[in-house]
């Protein structure tokens, strides 16, 4: 086991914890475990979001995943987060994890 493998177990091990962190989630189909963060609530400001959307009301979420766990996912692309359609407006790679933020429109 290599040092990166390491670390993909340590941080399954912790961070995607269910009894303590993380969550089981459905990415696309897959079933996987994932720290969800409710960022609230933002405006498009036509640059993180649709640009075509500008002043639409959204609600954000940053999803935090084992990179290798899904397929890296593309910018401004759709997505389905619990069978609900959502847009990716952030994929940043830490270390061993994936950051993603996802929107959608306020209903």
């Amino acid at each position: 086991m290599d040092f990166k493998d390491q670390m993909k177990r340590d941080a399954r091990s912790v961070f995607m914890n269910k009894k303590e962190y993380a969550d089981p989630i459905n990415w696309n189909g897959n079933d996987i475990t994932a720290v969800v963060t409710d960022e609230g609530e933002g405006q498009s400001d036509g640059e993180s979001f649709d640009s075509t959307r500008a002043g639409v009301s959204m609600e954000v979420k940053s999803v935090l995943i084992v990179s290798g766990d899904i397929e890296r996912p593309r910018l401004h692309k759709e997505c389905k987060f619990n069978d609900e359609k959502w847009i990716v407006s952030r994929v940043k790679g830490e270390g061993v994890m994936l950051n993603i933020q996802i929107y959608r429109e306020k209903s």
